[in-house]
């Protein structure tokens, strides 16, 4: 058995089967023309929304709070009820010629990056879009420099965590940086230097932002407490990560662990030309496997999403012949790559966004009531310490669950509201994997351990 299907059935053992399956899944089409697919999981079928209608080249897609957001080369943001796929507004702005992607900032707003093609200009906008009244509120302007006719430091891909937005400043391989901005305020604190071409940010729910290096070799972790990288991990030997064309990453529990709610330790699925996904443990900070997706060459994949209640992941495919102008097609695979499902997509399928019938805002989903650290140290010999923070005072249950799904402990003491602890002793455990799952009446959440010798 592998080490990723080890990991697989350990959860899925461990953890009752509680996870949100997807009600739809829409996939951006960058065109021309720009359209949006909707897939239903259910029936099996997919149905083309909006084809001609969307204003110009299709540039970013987002769900957030009930609502989906496509961004485009035109002058609006297209505003779509995912329930009735009927378009209930839009958004406008002379700055929307450039759209790229949009983000909540968690407060009923969201930002919007724009670009500029123009060699002259000092700076491009971070476009501030009230999502109640469908108007922009403000702009926040990043430096921008030249050479060569290039412009260095548009915006492009962004991340919202912690009160602050994490935004790419290498669009089209132009740049190595990342703005960091307070969302409260809209003020740049500064730029974080990843030194490689840092397209699309995306972040976990402990609070990292993680940043495949497109065209590279390495993952960067941003620690957003000191917004400093904290950590640079080489992929495996001959893994190129991300193309730089859409959507190389997005973070989601492991394929077959049925769990939202139980606050899963996820994986940061990215693309991986030549090969398929390359699997980012975003807790212990390493590359965990890899899933080998068929003809899995640059251009061929160049979008992703994970539908984790039916344990399924969705690639965005161009037509290999004509991909500006011939319909693509979305694949849908299992956990090991194998494919279940092919889907008529539009013209150059870029952007997938997994409807879970709930709210999307871009801050991580959080365990209702409950919050629970990765364990320390990790891995152990003796003793390993989570730290638990909860709204009120309850009974907490510590189980362990070995590499079968065995429960091997279980503990139960009463913890006080605010901040406490609980820990394991590695020292009563053979070496190997195991899963701590963390449980009291405001909800559950669950951390991987190892147990080394």
């Amino acid at each position: 058995m592998t080490r990723f299907a080890t990991l697989t059935l350990l959860l899925l053992l461990a953890l009752p089967a509680r996870a949100q399956e997807a009600v739809g899944i829409f996939v951006g089409n960058q065109g021309a023309p720009a359209s949006v697919t909707f897939v239903d999981p259910s029936s099996g079928s997919e149905t083309q929304l909006l084809s001609g209608q969307l204003g110009g080249f299709l540039q970013g897609m987002a769900l957030i709070d009930g609502r989906l957001y496509v961004t485009g080369n035109g002058t609006r943001i297209d505003v779509l009820d995912p329930t009735t796929r009927q378009r209930v507004g839009q958004i406008t702005d002379s700055d929307f010629t450039t759209a790229r992607y949009i983000a909540a900032t968690g407060d009923g707003r969201a930002y919007v990056t724009t670009q500029t093609y123009d060699p002259e200009a000092t700076a491009a906008d971070v476009v501030i879009v009230d999502l109640t009244t469908n108007a922009v509120t403000g702009r926040i302007a990043l430096p921008v420099t030249s050479e060569g006719g290039l412009v260095y430091g548009n915006p492009e891909g962004l991340a919202v965590v912690g009160g602050k937005a994490y935004v790419s400043q290498a669009a089209f391989g132009q740049g190595t940086e990342i703005a960091v901005i307070d969302t409260a305020t809209d003020a740049l604190l500064g730029t974080i230097d990843a030194e490689c071409t840092a397209r699309y940010p995306v972040a976990d729910d402990d609070g990292d932002v993680i940043v495949p290096c497109a065209g590279g070799t390495e993952v960067v972790v941003i620690d957003t407490a000191t917004d400093t990288i904290s950590e640079r991990v080489a992929a495996p030997a001959g893994i190129t990560l991300g193309t730089g064309f859409a959507q190389d990453a997005t973070v989601a529990p492991p394929l077959a662990v049925p769990v939202l709610t139980g606050g899963v330790s996820e994986f940061v699925y990215i693309l991986a030309p030549g090969t398929g996904i390359a699997l980012f443990d975003s807790d212990a900070y390493r590359f965990y496997s890899t899933i080998v997706i068929p003809e899995a060459n640059s251009r061929s994949i160049v979008a992703l999403g994970v539908d984790p209640g039916r344990h399924t992941l969705y690639l965005g495919r161009p037509d290999p012949t004509n991909p500006y102008s011939a319909a693509g097609t979305v694949t849908a695979h299992n956990g090991n790559g194998d494919l279940v499902a092919t889907y008529t997509a539009g013209v150059f399928p870029s952007f997938i966004s997994v409807d879970l019938g709930m709210s999307t805002a871009s801050e991580p989903l959080a365990e209702a009531g409950l919050r629970v650290s990765a364990p320390a140290p990790n891995p152990a010999s003796g003793w390993s310490t989570l730290a638990v923070e909860m709204e009120r005072s309850s009974e907490v249950t510590v189980a362990v669950y070995d590499a079968l799904g065995r429960e091997v402990s279980r503990e139960r003491r009463a913890l006080a509201a605010g901040a406490g602890e609980v820990s394991v002793n590695a020292a009563a455990l053979p070496a190997g994997v195991y899963v701590v799952r963390v449980e009291t009446p405001e909800g559950a959440a669950v951390r991987r351990l190892t147990v080394a010798r």
